[in-house]
């Protein structure tokens, strides 16, 4: 896996959506959040974003706590469920693509072991970008993770 430098990503109109899933439905949540944004009246106008905020190992399953971030075309009231954020955006972020949503922990250690063997510190957690451009509302394979640096050595 290539890992790119430098990157960066701008989204405005962000809606964020805070809940916990089973590791293996994490795609199929995906997928229905972008599926039902036009409950809200709301169309999604970019890629997908997720963030890992817990992982809670139990004996026969793995729960993810996760922020999902979509762009969506218009601003919004927040509610209980959504919230909306006017801007969304990474800057200064190395980035490496992953072939399947299921091995985003295998992106998440290479890019770490990238981090340390340069000497760039983290600056945000790492998103996982999912390129969602499927015309049959499918999560494509195409992914990407990336984690804002600061890559000052003082």
């Amino acid at each position: 896996m290539a890992i790119l430098e430098h990157q960066h990503i701008e989204f405005e109109n962000v809606l964020s959506y805070k809940t916990r899933v089973d590791v293996n439905r994490l795609e199929k949540l995906l997928a229905y959040v972008k599926r039902n944004t036009d409950a809200l009246g709301l169309e999604v106008c970019g890629s997908i974003i997720f963030t890992v905020n817990e992982v809670v190992q139990l004996p026969d399953r793995q729960i993810l706590g996760i922020e999902i971030l979509v762009p969506v075309n218009r601003a919004f009231e927040s509610c209980e469920q959504y919230v909306y954020k006017p801007k969304f955006r990474l800057v200064n972020a190395v980035s490496v693509r992953f072939d399947n949503i299921c091995s985003f922990s295998e992106a998440n250690d290479q890019l770490n072991r990238y981090l340390k063997q340069n000497h760039f510190n983290a600056a945000s957690k790492i998103y996982y970008i999912i390129d969602s451009g499927c015309e049959q509302q499918q999560i494509s394979l195409s992914n990407n993770a990336l984690v804002s640096v600061n890559d000052n050595i003082i």
